[in-house]
């Protein structure tokens, strides 16, 4: 097949709407860790403070929110929250790139693909 050629098969176009929806899925992660709204801001939030990101965690009760809350940890403890959601992004951006070689037909595209299972299992 010519690489200018979309291939227009079921199974490709399954696999990109695949890869762009695990792709958003993880970008937004990777956004949701670096602001506020998860508590892993650099500069905002519990885990700047030192703090569990008690954010994510609505099934507490009040008392252990409380109590995770009192919890000192470690001056950047919370720079493994920014690495994951970092790693999150990373992911993300790379699973909608993987759509190109698919689109392209190469036979290798398989290979794009692998980068980021091996990132997220590893």
């Amino acid at each position: 097949m010519n690489s200018t050629m979309v291939p227009t098969d079921a199974a490709t176009i399954i696999a990109c709407i695949c890869y762009i929806e695990w792709g958003l899925i993880h970008i937004a992660a990777g956004f949701m860790a670096w602001l506020n709204c998860g508590g892993g801001a650099c500069t905002a939030g519990a885990a700047a403070g030192g703090r569990v990101p008690v954010a994510l965690m609505s099934a507490l009760s009040k008392e252990e929110k409380d109590a995770l809350k009192a919890v000192k940890y470690p001056k950047f403890s919370h720079r493994v929250y920014l690495q994951h959601g970092w790693n999150l992004w990373y992911v993300g951006v790379w699973s909608i790139v993987c759509i190109v070689p698919l689109l392209q037909a190469n036979r290798l595209a398989w290979w794009f693909g692998l980068h980021q299972c091996t990132l997220i299992c590893g």
